[in-house]
């Protein structure tokens, strides 16, 4: 019986052995995806501050309209076409055109 009990405090020695082994391997990979997690986060909200800051500029409107004459090659229009609208009625365009114009001649006609 004194013959087991070295080989039983060997086998209990080792497996001690492995488990603190496996913790430490275990505590250095999660100490490495913590690492990780942190480095990717930081990527991230540096990413996010930028992306805020070329919306932010995106939404002024000098940008608005930079990107409205670029892209879709839109125009201020000339003064001369641009029509005023108001309350008088004499500012008011007329709006009888040659359609408007044939209906009352047919309308007076009868």
């Amino acid at each position: 019986m004194e013959r087991r009990f070295p080989i039983y405090g060997l086998l209990m020695l080792g497996l001690l052995a492995s488990v603190m082994v496996f913790e430490r391997v275990y505590a250095t990979h999660m100490g490495k995806a913590v690492a990780d997690a942190r480095e990717d986060l930081k990527f991230r909200q540096a990413r996010n501050e930028h992306m805020q800051m070329e919306l932010e500029q995106l939404k002024s409107p000098s940008s608005v309209e930079q990107m409205a004459h670029d892209r879709l090659g839109m125009v201020y229009p000339d003064p001369d076409r641009v029509l005023a609208l108001g309350d008088s009625a004499s500012a008011r365009p007329d709006t009888s055109g040659w359609l408007a114009r044939m209906f009352e001649k047919k309308e007076s006609g009868n």
